[in-house]
């Protein structure tokens, strides 16, 4: 018997990988790409598909997009769709809770896996309830002081991978607040490239987002401008 210690994203996404069956895929250019190459009109035929998740708070939407992005892992690792796919999760991660039970804080945790089998993560504080804490670039929202250099590093973490090519892109993000859709900053720009499908090559793109309930009829008629058919599913 092996019993792992699984108490992080990062073990837990190993474990899964390590479990699956997979073979690695030896086609350094995937059908699409060559598609793209062949028939370049083919490249604006992606097909785009958007769920968003929305709900009053405390009713579960970031456990519910969890689950939707563990189950489609398994699935795609189990039907070999990731030889030729990006798969990406921007995750928010509570720190220590306050007397009232509130978080202090968020970590944003993000991972990616690609066809070559790489995983790589990324974690970074990304706001604070201390008022010490904040910089002269920081914002502050709420009882919250956000550190906008950690979507800069994010961004930039990302860029080496956005520049190789896919067939597919599957993007889970939690969440899209008051940062990006009142001020389009945050993880906008990021999320925006991604929706106006700035990438060669691809066959199809999914997006599942967490999103308050105020802006979720903006958000959905954003992605439909994009030729998105977009899924809401509101928690109650």
């Amino acid at each position: 018997m092996v019993i792992q210690d699984i108490d992080t994203l990062e073990s837990y996404i190993r474990a899964l990988i390590s479990v699956a069956p997979y073979e690695t895929n030896t086609t350094l250019l995937c059908p699409a790409t060559q598609k793209a190459r062949q028939y370049p009109d083919e490249v604006a035929r992606c097909n785009r598909s958007a769920r968003l998740i929305t709900g009053m708070q405390g009713l579960g939407k970031t456990t519910l997009l969890h689950r939707t992005t563990f189950h489609q892992l398994i699935r795609l690792l189990q039907k070999e769709d990731l030889h030729t796919s990006l798969f990406i999760m921007i995750s928010q991660v509570q720190t220590l809770r306050g007397p009232d039970g509130k978080a202090l804080g968020f970590t944003v945790e993000t991972f990616y896996h690609e066809p070559s089998r790489n995983l790589s993560f990324f974690s970074q504080p990304l706001c604070t309830t201390e008022e010490t804490a904040a910089l002269s670039n920081s914002v502050k929202l709420g009882r919250y002081v956000f550190f906008p250099e950690v979507f800069t590093k994010l961004s930039t973490w990302l860029a080496m991978e956005f520049s190789n090519q896919y067939t597919n892109l599957y993007l889970f993000i939690d969440e899209l607040g008051i940062l990006e859709l009142n001020k389009q900053q945050g993880l906008w720009p990021l999320f925006e490239r991604i929706a106006l499908n700035q990438f060669e090559g691809l066959e199809s793109i999914e997006l599942v987002c967490t999103v308050r309930q105020d802006r979720c009829t903006m958000l959905k008629t954003y992605l439909q401008k994009h030729g998105y058919k977009v899924t809401i599913t509101e928690l109650s």
